[in-house]
C-alpha cells in the first residue's frame, strides 16, 4: 500500500485561508497567526526548518522510498547565498575583540598560527545571519583569517550540503543536524573529533548526555554543539485549564495526557479541541514525536529497548509499547482531544502559531518554541499562563534531545583555521576565555548550550526572566533535570535512520488520524526498517 503526502515550504497565508492553521470563525486566532508569522517566524521557524531534514519540494513518499532520496535524486546543484567577511568590518557581539595576531596561545584552546591560505569557508543554514556574521568578524579580527559564509537553503539543507561536499568544495566548518553527521562521516566529507585539539577538556565541560548525543555508535565524539533542544515537551495553557476541574494540575506522563487529562478537558467543553500536538507532517514533527514519546513512556532514553537496539536492528513490532502508544493517539483523535488540522500542517511554525491562539489547553512542541507561546508579541495566551509540565515521578523527562552540530570537514582550506573556528564557535574564545555564541543563542532563542554553565550565566538568567519572570529559577532547574533524564535516539547514529524516518512519518500521520489501522501501520514501519537495515548492514531482523 502507498501513502501519499504533499509537503512544501510553509505558506502562512494559504494555511490561514484554508483553515489548516486556525478555524476561520476565530478572527482573533487569525490575527495572532499573521502577527506570529510576520514578527517571529522569520527567526524561529528559519532555525526550525533549517535544523531539520529538507522537505521543501512537493514529493510523494511511497512506502520503501524516502523523501530524502527522492529529493537528492532530483537535484545535483545547490542554492546558496555567499557572504564574504573581513576583519575590518564592524563588530557587535557579546565577546571582546582584539587586534589581529599571527599567533594566540592559550592553555584551554588551540593555538592559532596563520600561514598559507588565510581564507576559510563556513557553511550554514539561515538563522540570525547578522549575528553569525558579527561573530565571524570577531573571529577574523582576532586571528587574521578571512572567512566566507556559504548559506544553503533551509528546507533542503541536508541534500544540498552533501552535493556541495561532493563537488569538491573546500569547507572549514559546517552546520549539520545530529542525525546527518554519521552520513557525512561515512561519505568521507567530515571527520570525527578523536584528534581535535583539546577535545578531552572540551568534552569534560559538557553535559554527558550532549557528548553522547554528539558521538558515533562507537562512542567517539563527532562534533561540537551549536545548539540542542528537547522535543516534544508538553505545555499547558492555564487560561483554559483553569476553567476545568484540572485547574493548576499538570499531566504526569504522555499516557496521562492521552487517556485522562485530555479527555477530561474535552468533556468540560471549554475549548473545541484540548490539544495541538507536535504531529505536523514532517519527519521532525510526528516522526520525532513518536520516538520521543516512546522513549519517555518506557524509560528508554535512547530507544534501544523499544525502537532500535545498539546494532540498529528494529526491536519494535506490531504489539507492545509501539502499538499501545499509537492506539492512544488514534483514540485521542477519534475522541476529539486532538485538533485534526495538525495533519494538514507541514512545519512546526504552523503548529506553534496555532498553539499561540489560546484555543487549546495543551500544546506539545520543542522547548525553544515555548518562548513564543510566552511572549505577548507572538501569542494570545495571557502572560504567565503558558507553562511547561515538569518531570515527574511517573516520567523522568519529556522529549528527546535534538542537536545542531559544528562539524570538521576533511577537505578544508586551512587545517589550523578549521579547528580554530570550530573551537571558537563551539567552545570558547581563546583571547577572552569566555564562551561566545552559547549565551547569545540562549537569550535570543532559548537554544540549549552544550555546557551547563550557560544557564548559570547572569546575562542568560536575565534573558530568560524577560519572558519567564518569577518562573525562571524553577524552569531552569527543570531544564537541567530534564537534560539529564532524556537522550538522543541511538538510531540517529545509524546510516539507515534518515531514510526510514523520511518514509514512515506519513504512515504515522495516517495511523494517528484514524485513516490506517495500528497493526497495518506498524507492519509497514517494520518492513521499511528491515529493508533499510538490510540495505546498510547486510541483514534484516526477524
Amino acid at each position: 500500500m502507498d501513502w501519499t503526502i504533499l509537503t512544501g515550504t510553509d505558506d502562512a497565508d494559504s494555511a490561514i485561508k484554508d483553515g489548516s492553521v486556525a478555524r476561520k470563525s476565530n478572527s482573533a486566532g487569525e490575527d495572532i497567526i499573521r502577527q506570529y508569522m510576520n514578527n517571529k517566524v522569520s527567526r524561529r521557524a528559519a532555525m526550525s526548518t533549517g535544523a531539520k531534514v529538507g522537505i521543501g519540494v512537493v514529493v510523494v513518499a511511497i512506502a520503501g522510498v524516502g523523501i530524502y532520496e527522492a529529493y537528492a535524486a532530483s537535484t545535483s546543484t545547490s542554492s546558496t547565498t555567499t557572504t564574504t567577511t573581513t576583519s575590518s568590518s564592524p563588530v557587535s557581539t557579546t565577546s571582546s575583540s582584539a587586534p589581529p595576531s599571527s599567533s594566540t596561545t592559550t592553555s584551554t584552546g588551540p593555538t592559532t598560527s596563520v600561514s598559507g591560505n588565510k581564507g576559510l569557508t563556513f557553511v550554514h543554514w539561515s538563522f540570525e545571519n547578522a549575528q553569525i556574521t558579527d561573530y565571524v568578524h570577531t573571529f577574523d579580527s582576532e586571528t587574521g583569517f578571512s572567512t566566507t559564509e556559504d548559506v544553503l537553503d533551509n528546507d533542503n539543507y541536508n541534500p544540498l550540503i552533501e552535493s556541495l561536499f561532493g563537488s569538491g568544495t573546500k569547507v572549514d566548518m559546517n552546520y549539520a543536524n545530529g542525525y546527518e553527521v554519521p552520513r557525512l562521516i561515512n561519505l568521507g566529507y567530515c571527520q570525527d573529533f578523536s584528534s581535535f585539539p583539546n577535545i578531552s577538556t572540551i568534552a569534560s565541560e559538557m553535559y554527558p548526555t550532549i557528548v553522547s548525543s554528539l558521538s558515533t555508535a562507537a562512542g567517539v565524539q563527532y562534533g561540537l554543539c551549536y545548539y540542542w533542544s528537547f522535543r516534544p515537551i508538553l505545555t499547558v495553557d492555564d487560561d483554559n485549564l483553569n476553567k476545568t476541574s484540572l485547574a493548576g494540575q499538570r499531566p504526569v506522563s504522555w499516557g496521562d495526557l492521552w487517556t485522562n487529562s485530555g479527555p477530561t478537558v474535552a468533556k468540560a467543553g471549554v475549548v473545541q479541541y484540548p490539544c495541538m500536538p507536535n504531529w505536523f507532517a514532517a519527519n521532525y514533527g510526528i516522526g520525532w514525536d513518536f520516538m520521543g514519546e516512546m522513549q519517555n513512556v518506557n524509560n528508554d532514553p535512547e530507544g534501544t529497548a523499544t525502537l532500535f537496539n545498539s546494532s540498529f536492528e528494529p526491536v519494535f513490532d506490531t504489539t507492545g509499547p509501539a502499538a499501545d502508544l499509537l492506539t492512544e493517539w488514534a483514540s485521542a483523535t477519534k475522541g476529539g482531544v486532538v485538533d485534526p488540522s495538525v495533519f494538514s500542517q507541514s512545519s512546526e511554525s504552523c503548529t506553534v502559531a496555532s498553539g499561540s491562539t489560546n484555543n487549546y489547553a495543551y500544546v506539545t512542541t520543542a522547548f525553544y518554541d515555548w518562548q513564543s507561546l510566552n511572549e505577548s508579541s507572538t501569542s494570545n495566551i495571557p502572560v504567565g499562563d503558558s507553562n511547561w509540565a515538569p518531570p515527574s515521578s511517573q516520567q523522568a523527562g519529556w522529549g528527546q534531545i535534538e542537536t545542531g552540530v559544528y562539524c570538521w570537514p576533511v577537505n578544508n582550506n586551512n587545517a589550523t583555521g578549521a579547528t580554530d573556528i570550530i573551537s571558537w564557535f563551539g567552545y570558547e574564545d581563546p583571547t577572552t576565555g569566555q564562551r561566545v555564541t552559547q549565551p547569545e543563542w540562549a537569550i535570543e532563542a532559548a537554544l540549549g548550550s552544550g555546557y551547563p554553565d550557560t544557564l548559570e550565566d547572569p546575562s542568560v538568567i536575565t534573558g530568560y526572566q524577560a519572558w519567564l519572570g518569577s518562573r525562571t529559577t524553577t524552569v531552569l532547574a527543570n531544564v537541567q533535570t530534564n537534560t539529564g533524564a532524556i537522550g538522543t535516539p541511538f538510531a540517529w547514529k545509524s546510516l539507515s535512520f534518515v531514510p526510514w524516518l523520511d518514509t514512515i512519518y506519513p504512515v504515522l500521520g495516517s495511523v494517528a488520524s484514524g485513516v490506517l489501522g495500528v497493526t497495518q501501520g506498524l507492519t509497514t514501519m517494520l518492513n521499511v526498517a528491515n529493508s533499510q537495515y538490510n540495505t546498510y548492514y547486510g541483514t534484516s531482523s526477524s
